[in-house]
């Protein structure tokens, strides 16, 4: 990495000491604890450590309950004071716990289906179908609790400078009010994850991410100064509102207009004497809102927005919802589309943001100066992301002599990795798909290798803007039978609706 010189251990981004060294400062480090509690700064100049090596050393050792953080202070933590008393691998396992909304939720959810999400006991759907839950998403609108984001603020003069190292984007340009979106690499241009940067002030940067992110935050965050990482997870709820008849239902129960807030835009209002973050962003792909509140006001919050949803058939909606509207809007995501270089197994499985058909959103202008940067430009650019589609004639075809329907239809979006072949040899992989109700189609995400898709002719390997149209086979289960079906790439998103970039010039009641 270029923003910085001199000993590799000063650099964001770098890798922890390993093997016998490590385990000897990891030990040193529990010694000092021992004595007592102190900042990172404190420590890390006491055992005569760079203070990138101390604070990754002293976060592993959190993870492990060796230590724990009492705001800026380091201290022995509870499973230190047990060592030698129990097997540290004997630790208790925890249960996914409420989220601020979960009292509505409990009286909402029909189906008693819940999943974990980063920990949040979430509703998978709210009745035995997620169907008028994703139909309330794309004819009227759908509430979501997105409250298991986790959410970092970064606060000080050099906060600007800390989101332009993290982001790919370039953050210069991101005026007061914009939100971007973009992805955070690792020293070799792999992605680490992905999220929205909303820019609340010239010195307040405001990101969410699907994992957590505050030690990586903070190792980025040195030889900046003015700059403080404060997580606000816990502290602020986030409502997803999506879907056509959105902006009514949110001017409605706010009593305020929203025609000025434009696409991927954000806007800080008072709300009964507190402050109401509103964004113009989503994960369905079509017109909708991310309200970002106090935890402690998200009940009166939900509750707005129902009295004022009910007269729009508006519905709260669960994560099998999303899943489908987002593989609609062709929006990766973490863990299924493509895993984090910070856990993955493989190399293989590690992505550059181009592999992830995100390459629009690496700025390698001059200046840009951005964690990964160089490592980018110097790496292949061999994979990217497509759609692929299947006809609901040929789910016909296959399944008729079967005597059955096609099984995808009425389904749950499908996270398993399913082949792509093209002429005898596999050419990628379908990562995400599900059937569209409002398409009449089964569609998905997929990763293809651009080498192995040749043209017709042979001349080659194609551009990842010819991929539309070629088609690939995959393998369909049905009634105990592997069954070739025809597919076909395409661009994505499946679904992009006018209405979610649409800038809007008269009240939200009006009809045309």
């Amino acid at each position: 990495m270029s923003t910085q010189s001199g000993d590799p251990e000063t650099q964001p981004g770098r890798r922890p000491p390993e093997g016998t060294q490590a385990v000897q400062r990891a030990l040193t480090l529990l010694e000092r604890l021992r004595s007592g509690p102190g900042t990172l700064a404190e420590i890390a100049d006491g055992e005569g450590l760079a203070r990138p090596t101390a604070h990754r050393l002293l976060a592993a050792l959190e993870s492990r309950r060796l230590v724990e953080r009492r705001g800026i202070l380091y201290a022995a933590g509870p499973a230190l004071a047990e060592w030698g008393a129990r097997s540290l691998h004997a630790r208790p396992g925890s249960w996914p716990e409420p989220s601020p909304l979960h009292p509505r939720q409990v009286l909402a959810n029909q189906s008693t289906s819940w999943t974990d999400w980063s920990g949040f006991a979430m509703p998978a759907s709210y009745e035995r179908s997620h169907h008028r839950e994703y139909w309330a998403v794309r004819g009227s609108a759908g509430l979501f609790d997105v409250s298991a984001l986790y959410k970092y603020d970064f606060v000080g003069e050099g906060a600007a400078a800390l989101a332009q190292r993290l982001l790919t984007r370039d953050v210069a340009r991101c005026r007061v009010g914009q939100v971007m979106y973009g992805c955070w690499c690792d020293d070799q241009g792999d992605v680490l994850q992905d999220g929205n940067l909303w820019r609340l002030a010239e010195d307040h940067f405001r990101i969410s991410a699907a994992e957590p992110c505050l030690r990586w935050f903070e190792d980025c965050s040195f030889g900046i100064a003015g700059v403080e990482v404060q997580e606000v997870s816990r502290q602020i709820a986030a409502l997803a509102l999506q879907g056509p008849r959105s902006r009514a239902i949110l001017e409605q129960a706010l009593e305020t207009s929203l025609a000025d807030l434009g696409f991927f835009r954000g806007a800080r209002l008072d709300w009964r004497g507190g402050e109401l973050g509103i964004t113009r962003t989503g994960y369905t792909g079509d017109l909708g809102y991310e309200l970002w509140v106090d935890s402690r006001r998200a009940l009166e919050l939900w509750d707005d927005l129902c009295r004022a949803g009910a007269d729009h058939a508006m519905l709260p909606a669960g994560l099998q919802a999303l899943d489908a509207t987002r593989i609609e809007a062709g929006l990766v995501l973490l863990d299924v589309d493509y895993f984090s270089a910070d856990h993955a197994l493989t190399e293989s499985r590690k992505s550059t943001p181009f592999d992830l058909g995100l390459g629009w959103a690496v700025q390698l202008n001059d200046g840009n100066d951005f964690v990964g940067r160089a490592a980018l430009e110097r790496r292949p650019r061999n994979w990217t992301v497509c759609g692929v589609e299947i006809d609901w004639s040929e789910l016909e075809r296959l399944h008729r002599p079967r005597g059955v329907r096609p099984l995808t239809v009425g389904g749950v979006p499908d996270r398993r990795p399913v082949p792509l072949r093209r002429g005898g040899r596999q050419v990628g992989q379908i990562t995400s798909q599900c059937f569209s109700p409002l398409l009449k189609r089964q569609i998905g995400i997929a990763s293809v290798q651009l080498d192995a898709l040749a043209d017709d002719d042979g001349d080659g390997p194609v551009d990842a803007s010819a991929l539309a149209g070629r088609r690939v086979e995959v393998w369909l289960d049905i009634e105990r039978e592997r069954i070739p079906a025809t597919a076909r790439l395409c661009a994505l998103p499946h679904y992009d609706p006018p209405q979610k970039r649409q800038r809007f010039d008269r009240p939200a009641g009006a009809r045309r």
